[in-house]
């Protein structure tokens, strides 16, 4: 079964209305993260400028940096990086796997009325109903039992005629 209007992946409500309070806190720890972010690559950042102008003719504004002790400070993040990516590619190859596994395998038979029925504790009929309702909820009780709970019609909702969408 196909919905009538299939929606694009992923699903974003881009239309949201947000309150000013949150509006201004993401855009606060945007900046706030790209802060962090540039004072911790200052070194690189100077190394990169210092370099771009020796290229140009210009004399280094210090010297030159000691590329050893550069990577002894980037060494360890290094490490967690390549652990991380290593962690992520296992669990990636392991969910790619089990789908693959899962599509071969055949289908189950689908349950008849009675046994969908015995299954959720309730009769045939009663099971027919709750398929045919437009809204209900269902839920597990403290006794560990499916409750189906639904409006019940008034007079006023079996008189009035459902709503023609117009296109």
């Amino acid at each position: 079964m196909t919905p009538k209007f299939p929606m694009p992946w992923p699903p974003l409500n881009t239309q949201a209305k947000r309150s000013r309070v949150v509006l201004w806190r993401d855009r606060l720890l945007t900046v706030l993260a790209w802060l962090a972010l540039g004072y911790l690559a200052r070194d690189v950042g100077r190394f990169a400028l210092d370099e771009v102008r020796e290229l140009l003719g210009y004399d280094r504004g210090a010297p030159p940096a000691d590329l050893a002790v550069m990577w002894n400070r980037v060494a360890p993040y290094l490490v967690v990086v390549v652990i991380l990516a290593e962690w992520l590619a296992l669990w990636a190859l392991t969910t790619l796997h089990r789908e693959r596994r899962a599509q071969t395998r055949p289908q189950p038979a689908a349950l008849t009325l009675a046994e969908a029925a015995a299954r959720a504790g309730t009769t045939e009929q009663e099971l027919q109903m709750w398929r045919s309702l437009q809204l209900a909820v269902a839920h597990v009780d403290a006794r560990e039992h499916l409750v189906v709970e639904y409006p019940t019609p008034t007079p006023e909702s079996v008189r009035r005629k459902p709503a023609v969408a117009v296109h």
